[in-house]
């Protein structure tokens, strides 16, 4: 069985995919229910890693929390006023002929640290809902599970396991 990633949904036709609709998702050729979901689970595992990066920033910054903050608007108008600000730090130094001075900060952190969070931030709050939406494929296809297929996982979960010594 072959797996290429597109930007094209499949449909099933005689036991092979074709492509359908935009959605992003893995296509498969031949493929069946533990591959499709094999897919799915990958997918999910790379958003899980988005989703459990570490913050640089703690608290509040311009009275936004960037840890907690969902609307994408919000992010967008700190990290504006953030650049705006430190870009304008760094043309007062040189118009006052300042050649050294610390770095520009807002409350403990830096600029770039700040950006840094909003962007980390922008990619769990568009990725949850991706998510979410892998996770209700990943139950939904676990339904069209053969009991042959089911056995086929226990023997890859088992040989994991017993491979792991």
């Amino acid at each position: 069985m072959a797996t290429r990633t597109t930007n094209t949904a499949k449909v099933m036709t005689k036991g092979r995919t074709k492509a359908a609709a935009n959605t992003g998702v893995a296509v498969l050729e031949d493929g069946g229910v533990i591959a499709t979901l094999d897919i799915l689970k990958t997918e999910l595992a790379a958003l899980k890693a988005v989703t459990e990066s570490s913050y640089k920033t703690e608290g509040s910054v311009s009275g936004v929390n960037i840890q907690s903050e969902t609307k994408i608007e919000e992010l967008i108008k700190l990290s504006a006023s953030v650049r705006a600000r430190a870009l304008a730090y760094q043309e007062e130094l040189i118009f006052l002929g300042i050649t050294s001075a610390p770095v520009f900060k807002i409350g403990n952190y830096t600029a770039e640290s700040i950006i840094t969070d909003i962007k980390l931030r922008l990619a769990v709050v568009e990725h949850k809902e991706r998510k979410e939406e892998l996770e209700a494929l990943v139950k939904e296809g676990e339904k069209f599970l053969t009991e042959k297929d089911q056995f086929l996982l226990y023997q890859a979960k088992l040989a994991k396991i017993i491979t792991r010594k």
